[in-house]
């Protein structure tokens, strides 16, 4: 109770006096131009924008904090190319009092500044936005985990600049430049083969951006991806290839010791201070040391002393899931590995009553291959019982293959690694000694991709678990956000349909995520309806994640490359498509049914949008009408050449540069809610406060998804409910 009570009074005090937080409640939660200065603290993470414009993202630790002048702020935001001087800046106000130095995210343009620069820039300050999807990734939690609130946008290159370098810590500084240059020696001769190396890189410094995502992804489905985080199987094979190599000059287990702790405390900091190698590094240095005390470490005791060192540190390392892992699974171990060990070593004795004395050569060779698989074994099924429950919780993944996987993968890694750690020492003296290291890891890493993808195709290696449905939900629809591209999730009597699949980046990491979170394993379609990469640059993934039984299309023909390259690859995999028209019907599930309304064959349009196609959908009563990216023509056309478009819901999608949503067009439908896609777009969409005043004023619902994130649609049996992802609106209507 004593240490509980304590670490909780640390949280709490930590939490509301965290600097980060006194600033955001100093700025408040409304967008402010500030000017500020600080010290970037992390490696910068980059990426190349439109137009060839270096964008990045870095953690700076503000100094000092200005509110800018408006006025002077409009005019360099007008011509975009000169900096404001700020030094000792008279204009504004400071919100920085006292010693409090918060650290921010900033959105980086221009030529990318280095750990330890100092920086000074202006621009745009708001809170971390929070999740518009269910399933996405909830930056703004993890970010306040780690003391961020807020972030900073600069607009323009001249915007932002770097006034001197090497403010850093000396040792991070160090270990930085130690890891890009084994970066380099690990890749020596790789170059035609940048997978393999990035492979190498992750593998060895726990460098997981250097593997393609497909690849990642292999990995996950087939419960292996914490070997590429650097935790304790890394660090014990560190020490076990380190011991190993100092036995030839005559280095004795005890003077080891002083090499091997200080050898793992480098890699350590090296590959960036993960909780699980610094656990992993506190534990073996109790285990090391116990030589010197002709006593055997409590492996307990030793557990729960590396986790008062990591919580007396940062208290918030209680609730991120790599602190969860990875004490999760070793405390499993300890429980429960030598019991799983002693158990399978006895199925393999060969005769309980026979004395060991009198045992063959041939039954010996048995008992011995026995115990070395019974503890690999064990070891291995220890572990994924341990990280089962945070599997389930933050992947929805179930590998029951993984305890098998492990059995091949974790021996692989481990020669990975011993000739990685080989190449780095050869890299000191000989280049051509690294690149045969080098080489032989690229043959190993063959056959580890081999294995993954073999073990990642396995029918039921690997299953998504959803929540358990306690309601009698007939259908249900979940309505995505995104700022380009549209995607609906819809699931009826078990069946899960996908509308679109936004773009790719929307795809990966938003719908995805979704469908993994509600336990969707295949699809039983998917509809094309939109057009342009906004809605199919996802499709592509979709095929091969979730194999489709059935892609719908409409009879228009778009020679536009995006829906190009999905139709090749549909060929490809040996999958056809079903051609709707007007008035063709197709089946949800026995308990829904959809109508195509447009567009129909040999309609000539201009804009790829004006292609899209409009379903209505119908579940008991209950009628949803679905306009993707339609504009006035579809509108006119509609209204032309259908009479029935009464529909309870109308999900509005938006044009590019055309009206929708017109007075005569609602008439028609006589919806009884609207969820309009507001965000993104232009002056000629049609939504805009007027629009949204016109619509509430006709006694219609309006969902705005600017401000409402994602919608989710439930139809019972008489009636539906319409709930937003974001604030509280809830709209529920029963069957007339």
């Amino acid at each position: 109770m004593t240490v509980a009570g304590t670490f909780f009074t640390l949280h709490q005090w930590n939490h509301w006096q965290n600097p980060g937080r006194q600033l955001l409640i100093g700025l408040g939660s409304a967008p402010q131009t500030v000017r500020a200065g600080g010290i970037v603290m992390d490696e910068p993470m980059i990426n190349e924008g439109a137009h060839g414009v270096t964008q990045s993202r870095l953690k700076v630790q503000l100094e000092w904090i200005k509110l800018s002048d408006p006025v002077v702020e409009g005019k360099m935001g007008t011509s975009g190319t000169s900096f404001l001087p700020i030094a000792g800046g008279d204009a504004g106000s400071s919100v920085l009092d006292g010693p409090c130095s918060p650290t921010v995210l900033v959105k980086w343009v221009g030529v990318v500044p280095a750990y330890g620069d100092r920086v000074e820039f202006i621009g745009n300050i708001n809170p971390i936005p929070s999740p518009r999807n269910p399933g996405q990734m909830d930056f703004a939690s993890y970010f306040q985990r780690l003391g961020i609130y807020s972030e900073i946008q600069v607009r323009y290159a001249g915007d932002g600049r770097i006034i001197s370098h090497g403010h850093g810590n000396y040792w991070i500084v160090w270990a930085g430049a130690s890891r890009r240059w084994m970066q380099l020696k690990l890749a020596l001769d790789l170059q035609d083969t940048p997978e393999s190396a990035g492979l190498i890189q992750s593998l060895v410094l726990g460098l997981k951006d250097q593997t393609p995502e497909e690849t990642r992804e292999c990995f996950r489905r087939t419960g292996t991806a914490h070997l590429f985080v650097v935790n304790g199987l890394h660090i014990g094979m560190l020490a076990l290839i380190a011991q190993f190599l100092l036995r030839p000059f005559g280095i004795n287990r005890r003077c080891s010791v002083f090499l091997v702790i200080p050898l793992l405390a480098f890699y350590t900091l090296a590959t960036g201070l993960h909780p699980g190698s610094i656990r992993a590094t506190l534990m073996a240095a109790v285990l090391l040391f116990g030589c010197f005390f002709d006593r055997q470490p409590v492996s307990l005791n030793t557990l729960a002393a590396a986790a008062l060192v990591i919580l007396a540190w940062d208290t918030e390392q209680l609730f991120m899931p790599g602190f969860q892992f990875s004490f999760g699974v070793v405390l499993t171990i300890i429980l429960l590995a030598g019991r799983f060990k002693r158990l399978l070593t006895g199925l393999g004795r060969p005769d309980s009553f026979l004395p060991r004395i009198f045992w063959s050569p041939l039954q010996e060779a048995w008992y011995f291959c026995c115990q070395y698989g019974a503890g690999w074994f064990g070891l291995s099924l220890a572990a994924w019982i341990g990280s089962l429950p945070f599997t389930l919780h933050y992947f929805h993944l179930f590998s029951p293959g993984a305890v098998v996987a492990n059995l091949v993968m974790v021996p692989l890694a481990f020669v990975v690694l011993s000739q990685g750690i080989l190449a780095l020492i050869a890299a000191i003296g000989s280049v051509s000694l690294t690149v045969l290291f080098n080489n032989a890891n690229w043959a190993v890493v063959q056959l580890l991709l081999l294995a993954v993808r073999f073990f990642a195709q396995i029918p039921g290696e690997s299953i998504f678990i959803g929540p358990p449905s306690l309601d009698s939900v007939e259908c249900e629809m979940t309505v995505f956000d995104f700022n380009a591209g549209d995607s609906v999730y819809l699931r009826s009597n078990h069946r899960a349909w996908l509308i679109d699949a936004g773009s790719s980046t929307a795809y990966e990491n938003t719908v995805r995520p979704f469908l993994q979170m509600r336990g969707v394993n295949r699809l039983a379609g998917l509809i094309l309806a939109g057009g342009g990469s906004g809605s199919v640059g996802g499709a592509i993934p979709v095929l091969f994640d979730l194999k489709p039984d059935e892609v719908i299309d409409s009879a228009v023909r778009d020679q536009s490359p995006q829906h190009t390259t999905f139709f090749t690859t549909l060929a490809k995999l040996g999958l056809g498509k079903g051609i709707y028209e007007p008035g063709d019907v197709f089946t949800i599930s026995r308990k829904a049914t959809a109508r195509v309304l447009y567009p129909p064959a040999g309609i000539k349009v201009r804009v790829l949008d004006d292609k899209a196609m409009v379903i209505q959908i119908k579940t008991g009563e209950f009628r949803v009408l679905l306009m993707v990216n339609a504009g006035f023509l579809t509108e006119r056309w509609l209204l032309e050449h259908e009479p029935d478009l009464k529909s309870n819901i109308l999900i509005k999608g938006r044009h590019p540069s055309d009206l929708s949503g017109t007075s005569d067009f609602l008439d028609a439908v006589q919806p009884q809610v609207v969820i309009a896609a507001s965000s993104g777009f232009t002056m000629h969409s049609g939504v805009s406060e007027a629009w949204i005043r016109e619509v509430s004023a006709r006694g219609i619902v309006i969902f705005p998804q600017d401000s409402c994130g994602a919608v989710q649609i439930k139809f019972y049996k008489n009636l539906y409910s319409v709930e937003a992802f974001l604030g509280n609106q809830i709209f529920r209507r029963k069957s007339r």
